[in-house]
C-alpha cells in the first residue's frame, strides 16, 4: 500500500468521525471514497522491438536480458 493510500484513508476515517454537524465534510468524504475507489493501473510490459526501438538500434540477447532485469526491478518498485 503506497503512503499516499494509507494518508487517505486515514483521512477519510477522520473524516467519518467529524461529519455529524458539518455538511462540506460529506463533499471531502465523497471525493476520497472516488479517489480511493479508482483502479489500479495495470503494468503493459515492453516488447523485444519496442525496447530496440527505445534504445534505437537492435540489441542482442545479452543486453536484452539485462533490460529485462532493470524493467523488472523498475515494475517491483511501482507495485508495491
Amino acid at each position: 500500500m503506497t503512503e499516499l493510500r494509507k494518508a487517505a484513508e486515514m483521512a477519510l476515517e477522520e473524516l467519518k468521525t467529524q461529519v455529524e454537524h458539518h455538511s462540506g465534510v460529506y463533499l471531502a468524504i465523497d471525493a476520497l471514497r472516488q479517489a480511493l475507489a479508482q483502479p489500479k493501473r495495470q503494468w503493459v510490459e515492453l516488447t523485444d522491438k519496442e525496447i530496440a526501438e527505445a534504445v534505437g538500434s537492435p540489441i542482442d540477447e545479452v543486453y536484452l536480458s539485462d533490460f529485462r532485469k532493470v524493467i523488472a526491478k523498475i515494475k517491483e518498485k511501482n507495485h508495491e
